[in-house]
């Protein structure tokens, strides 16, 4: 009985209708556009059986791929079946699918695997029906693309985004430009950075009517940046140069770029610079080199000793005032060792000096005499630091003060001290010293006793507290006038109270001592029991008025 022929008519994906297309022209188009790495096959459609589908046509990437199985990709493969070709398990697997794409006359997309001796290999395969113009299938295309090759193109594309986004969000500028400036390519970071829009610069239909980078280039800088791209001739040189853009407002920024020759790879065909912002930190190395001016005329012109030694222990540094202390040559104490230590203070100055070398960055202080050119021993006072990282690490940076003619003022200021403490402890009268508010600071003993008390049980007390009451206000008055300077100083003839309640009379001396602006630090008073004085005096004018026996007024007194 004869078969009867289906009047389908085949749709293709959701339900289009298929036009029915020449399979011989489809193939012709399509062996053109199939990527080289993708398999690709052409089955034609026979009656049902074993021996239903036959290889009408196949690329050059299917018969490649098909030396992993044993099979020689010269041999004929046209009018042969997939049984005659595939592994026995894949071809069983692979005509159901046919069969089932033939059923629908749907596409079907599946992912097929088999495993060979030295591996495995993993196929996403698309299967599509032909039609005839009756709508009956006739031819099956395939595509077979390799797993593998699949992900390497993924992973191709995501590092191409990656790429891109790293471009797009970059603070460093990426262009193409050809020698005469125009730019080829501008990462968005461009028109952040120069503040133009890229578009001006490219050449366009009127190359020579566009704007060049060099149009942008500080003037200054011009000449320079074009000789070194200039200078790049051989295939991917490189140039590095700092410059000044100019920006639309007028702002100028200095950027650094690297431009590298790629004029010879088709794929770019210019030079790629590589920039970025630097005007901080151009900004930062100007303030950094005046403060290093500033510092460098600071040491020159101080009187201050400043040393710099390096590892060995020899000079790679020394200030002026080294060259006038020592007597030598700035050239000559380069090189040198240590100048001449006092040999007394060798354990005061080494000591210090180890411990800097197993703590660097550390500082210490410390004495020592340092020998003069005139052979005379000055007294400094040092400050030595050990140098942790640099191109100095290792290094000794010293700074001294000659403290000589200090230490010798301070010498005569302890021994004038020392002589007015022993005058002022051994004064035959009495001394004492007080504050404005007329508090005792200090006694001497010959006043404490005068008083009936001992030198520490007066410091603290007021005045006040041993004047007798008649003759406070005067003694208030006085103290008042001499600390605001309306007096120099007074005496005064009054009465102190004892430490037993009776009164004595004294004859005090007051000045004040006073700074170098004049203004009082404290009063010393010196003080003289004058109690029998007082009565004898006392008693010579009554005897003088009166008579001597009766004691009655005399003619004198009348």
């Amino acid at each position: 009985m004869a078969r009867r022929r289906s009047n389908r008519r085949w749709t293709i994906g959701r339900g289009v209708p298929k036009p029915a297309i020449d399979a011989e022209r489809i193939w012709a188009r399509l062996r053109g556009d199939v990527p080289a790495l993708q398999s690709a096959f052409l089955l034609e459609v026979g009656r049902p059986g074993r021996h239903r589908f036959h290889y009408a046509a196949v690329n050059q990437s299917f018969r490649d791929q098909l030396a992993p199985h044993g099979i020689d990709a010269d041999a004929p493969i046209v009018g042969r079946t997939p049984r005659d070709l595939l592994p026995a398990n894949f071809a069983s697997d692979a005509e159901q699918r046919y069969e089932q794409v033939v059923t629908s006359g749907e596409p079907l997309f599946y992912e097929a695997g088999f495993d060979l001796p030295d591996g495995s290999l993993a196929y996403e395969i698309v299967l599509e029906p032909i039609g005839d113009a009756r709508g009956d299938c006739t031819h099956l295309l395939g595509v077979a693309r390799e797993r593998a090759v699949l992900d390497q193109g993924v992973a191709v594309r995501e590092s191409e985004h990656r790429f891109a986004a790293l471009l797009e969000h970059s603070s460093d500028m990426v262009s193409v430009i050809d020698l005469e400036g125009h730019v080829i390519y501008a990462s968005p970071a461009a028109d952040r950075m120069l503040g133009w829009s890229m578009s001006e610069f490219e050449p366009g239909a009127d190359p020579a009517g566009a704007r060049t980078g060099f149009d942008i280039i500080h003037p200054d800088d011009a000449d320079r940046v074009h000789e070194l791209l200039v200078r790049t001739e051989g295939a991917r040189d490189e140039a590095r140069v700092e410059l000044r853009v100019i920006k639309p407002d007028g702002d100028v920024i200095w950027i650094e770029a690297i431009a590298t020759n790629r004029l010879d790879d088709p794929a770019i065909g210019g030079m790629v610079v590589n920039a970025r912002d630097i005007t901080d930190r151009k900004v930062a190395e100007a303030d950094l080199a005046g403060s290093y001016e500033y510092f460098r005329s600071l040491v020159q012109h101080a009187s201050e000793y400043v040393t710099v030694t390096g590892p060995d222990g020899r000079y790679i540094y020394v200030s002026p005032s080294v060259v006038e202390f020592t007597g030598r040559s700035f050239e000559d104490l380069i090189g040198s060792p240590h100048i001449s230590i006092h040999p007394e203070d060798a354990d005061t100055v080494f000591e210090p000096l180890e411990r800097l070398s197993e703590n660097p960055g550390s500082s210490a202080r410390f004495p020592a005499r340092l020998q003069r050119h005139d052979g005379e021993w000055r007294n400094f006072e040092l400050v030595a630091s050990r140098v942790a990282s640099g191109i100095n690490a290792g290094a000794l940076v010293v700074n001294a003060i000659d403290v000589t003619d200090r230490i010798e003022s301070e010498a005569a200021l302890r021994e004038s001290e020392e002589r007015f403490r022993s005058a002022f402890e051994h004064a035959p009268i009495g001394m004492a010293l007080g504050s404005a508010d007329a508090t005792i600071l200090r006694t001497n003993a010959a006043f404490a006793s005068m008083l009936g008390r001992s030198p520490d049980a007066m410091v603290g007390m007021r005045i006040a507290d041993f004047t007798h009451p008649d003759d406070r206000n005067r003694t208030d008055d006085r103290i008042q006038r001499l600390f605001a300077g309306e007096i120099s100083g007074y005496q005064l003839e009054k009465r102190y109270l004892h430490a037993d309640g009776s009164a004595v009379w004294v004859s005090i001396s007051v000045s004040a001592v006073r700074d170098a602006d004049g203004r009082a630090l404290y009063m010393i008073a010196q003080t003289e029991d004058i109690t029998e004085k007082k009565a004898v005096r006392e008693r010579l004018a009554h005897q003088a008025v009166h008579d001597p026996l009766t004691g009655l007024p005399n003619r004198t007194s009348f």
